[in-house]
């Protein structure tokens, strides 16, 4: 795909310039050369992981050749036994948000609802964005802005899910919540979309709950 940007007009040329090559004598092979830098190369990232690793490195890898201006997004297609998501990646992210004001927004995608969880192994769910994804929380998470997109989110550890009081501004939607035996979920001035399975302690102060609540 190339795109005309920045007015760089030699960027340009339509496809019934080329001519298909066939075995005619008199006839040349068409080519076009293509320049790739920084200015004028627009990405839009998708990559397929199975590891913390892989994640860690191809991340690392795209910050290091970014704009340093504008926000970079990844779009992750996950697999294997599970994604970790641990504290290298999340300064990963952090450390460059900082020093280059701008965001990184990582979004895990499984529309088929099926296999791989995210796992959180730091107090980091509302710094991704999901579609159809299925999240394992194993420390402490809290979350005080927006999480949409989760198919199925289990609990083992703690989550807090803590709005300012009467703004409502902490959002957790998830298909269904399953919270372990031994796990605590909390919810104070929150939006709450989705169907709880609660076999731990659920406490719901002033909080709008959309959805079955199973005990």
């Amino acid at each position: 795909i190339i795109r005309k940007l920045m007015n760089n007009d030699n960027g340009i040329f339509t496809l019934d310039q080329l001519k298909l090559w066939t075995k005619d004598a008199n006839m040349q092979i068409p080519s076009v050369t293509c320049r790739i830098d920084d200015e004028y190369f627009y990405q839009n990232t998708e990559v397929r992981v199975s590891t913390t690793k892989d994640l860690y490195d191809l991340i690392e890898a795209r910050l290091s050749n970014a704009s340093n201006t504008e926000n970079v997004y990844f779009d992750v297609q996950h697999y294997g036994n599970g994604l970790e998501i641990t504290d290298e990646v999340v300064k990963l992210i952090t450390d460059y948000e900082k020093a280059h004001n701008v965001d990184v927004v990582v979004t895990f995608n499984n529309q088929d609802h099926v296999g791989t969880p995210v796992i959180f192994q730091t107090n980091a769910i509302d710094m991704f964005e999901y579609n159809g994804v299925n999240v394992v929380v194993e420390v402490p998470q809290t979350i005080t802005s927006e999480v949409y997109g989760l198919y199925e989110l289990r609990n083992f550890s703690t989550i807090t899910v803590a709005g300012v009081k009467n703004q409502y501004n902490a959002v957790l939607q998830a298909v269904t919540t399953i919270n372990e035996a031994g796990a605590t979920f909390t919810a104070n001035y929150a939006e709450i979309y989705g169907e709880i399975h609660n076999e731990g302690t659920a406490e719901l102060n002033a909080t709008i709950a959309q959805g079955n609540i199973r005990n």
